[in-house]
Parts: structure tokens; sequence; C-alpha cells
């Protein structure tokens, strides 16, 4: 047998490979609708088998367990897949297999994500008193309720203040989500639509919509928003997916502290109102700025994504 010979499925071209971008869309939508709802599915079979009945008033166990599954299942599996379907490779799409090459950037992405709090305080409380037109009413109502049940889940995960809940909060509420979620959205959505428009900025911002969009948070849109522009200019600027992901755990890391810091102190007012002062959240911009500034001259010459 010749060894140099070329494996047979070496000579079967990736399903997407030359497929016109319309197709390869329907392909990641179905692909994230149709995993979503089969591993869902399986989740709660699952978690009905270990529960029974206690099921109808879920625990905070329950829904972890579901988080896991729903994160693994809408988003994780299906980022992997698309990647095959393009590559034949499961990360090289996303590019999930280069590593960030500078510290430097990295830490300054440690001192972002403590910056972008006071911030995203600020951006909250303006978001609330914008207006709605009079015909999106109805809309307005259901994503308010959407958020204020997203609120009591949170509220629900870190009631216990024990360490060993708030290790476990951190790796089901922070690490799984930012890995899963980049994957699909940095690494497969927003690779995708660069490739599509060609253009970096398009391709960044409009997955960030949708990013937002998904998450049914209307206080939240223009922070979640923004919030996923900036991963997505890390993605291009470092050429690592890896990069984003850590971005992205440390924000919700943060968020899960700061929620567990609240509610040992009894969940006050005061505590939050000092966060979310005009001066801090001030200063925290202008700071924030120079931080964004300085990953992206860190990363400047290692730059492996074009922006053009």
């Amino acid at each position: 047998m010749n060894d140099s010979a070329p494996k047979p499925s070496l000579l079967i071209k990736p399903i997407l490979e030359g497929k016109h971008p319309a197709i390869q869309l329907i392909y990641i939508v179905l692909l994230s609708f149709g995993c979503g709802i089969v591993i869902m599915v399986l989740g709660m079979i699952l978690g009905y088998g270990i529960w029974g009945e206690a099921v109808e008033t879920p625990t905070a166990s329950y829904y972890r367990f579901l988080q896991v599954f729903n994160a693994v299942g809408m988003f994780m599996i299906p980022a992997l897949l698309f990647s095959y379907f393009q590559q034949k490779r499961w990360f090289t799409y996303s590019c999930a297999n280069r590593l960030p090459q500078s510290i430097p950037a990295m830490l300054g992405v440690l001192v972002a994500a403590i910056l972008i709090i006071p911030v995203a305080g600020l951006l909250l409380e303006f978001t609330k008193h914008l207006p709605w037109p009079d015909f999106l009413a109805g809309v307005e109502e259901w994503m308010h309720e959407k958020q204020a049940a997203s609120d009591r889940v949170l509220e629900l995960l870190t009631a216990d203040t024990h360490l060993s809940t708030l290790l476990l909060n951190l790796l089901v509420c922070a690490l799984v989500p930012a890995v899963c979620e980049e994957f699909f959205f940095r690494g497969s959505l927003q690779q995708f639509l660069h490739r599509w428009f060609k253009n970096a900025h398009v391709a960044i911002w409009v997955t960030g919509f949708i990013f937002s969009a998904i998450h049914l948070q209307i206080d939240g849109f223009i922070v979640r928003w923004l919030l996923g522009a900036y991963l997505g200019y890390l993605l291009v600027w470092s050429g690592s997916l890896w990069l984003p992901i850590l971005a992205h755990f440390l924000h919700n890391a943060l968020t899960i502290l700061l929620q567990h810091i609240w509610t040992l102190h009894g969940n006050t007012n005061e505590i939050r109102a000092n966060t979310n002062t005009f001066l801090v959240s001030s200063i925290s911009l202008l700071l924030l700025i120079f931080s964004i500034y300085f990953i992206y001259k860190s990363l400047h010459k290692k730059q492996t994504i074009t922006t053009e």
C-alpha cells in the first residue's frame, strides 16, 4: 500500500466549501436551532429523571444544569459543526487553534473588564429612560418580563453565599457561557459575516447586535451590543478566539462576584450605587478608552485578521 496516497476522507470537500453565503447562513441558523432544541429536550428529560416533579418549581441546581445544556447545545456544538463543515477542521475557522501572543494585551483585558462595570452601570441607567414608540409597547413589555425573569434566576443562583456555590457559579454561569457563546458569535457568525461582506467592522457590529438581541434584556441592550463589538475587535486584533473568551469570562465573573458581595451585605442599594455614580463612571470611561487603545497597540504588530 502506498502510504503517500491521500486518505479518502481528505479527498471529500467540506460541505460548505464554495457554497453561496445565503446557504451558509441557513446552515448556521439551522444548526443553532436544531442542536439547541435537541440538547434542550435531552437536558429536560435528564433533569426530570434527576429531580422528578421538582422541576415544576426549579431549584438553583436545576437552572445550572439547564444552563450548561442550553449553552452547549445552542452555541458550542453548532459552532464546532459549522467550522467542520467549512474546513473539515474543528478549530481553525474560529481561530481557536491560536493562543494570544501578547501578555500586556491580556493584562489590558483584565483592567478593561474592571472598568466596564461602572461604565455599564451608567449606560444601563441611560437606557432605562429611553422612550419606546407606542406601536412597540407590547415588545417592550415582553422584553421587560424576560429581563425580570433573568434577574430572578441570577438572584436565585447567588442566594447561597457559600464559597463552593460561588465557585460553581463562576464555572457554570461565567466560564461555560463565555466559551460557548464566543465560539458561536465571534468564532462562527462573525467570521462568516467577515468573509461574506469583506469588512470586519460590519461583521463585528452586526454580530454584536445579534449577540445583544438574543439575550432579550431590554435595559442592557446597548451595553451588551457595545460589549459584543469590543469582543469582536479583540478577535480581529489578536487573531485568537481565546482573547475575547478571556474578556467575556472576566466580565461574567465580575458580575457574579459583585452579585455575591451584594447578597452578603443584604443586597443593599447603597453598595450598587457606589459602582454607578456619574463621577466614577466618567473616570472609568476615560480609563477604559485608554485601556482598549493600549490593547490595540499591544496587538497591532501581531494582527492576523485584516480589518479592511
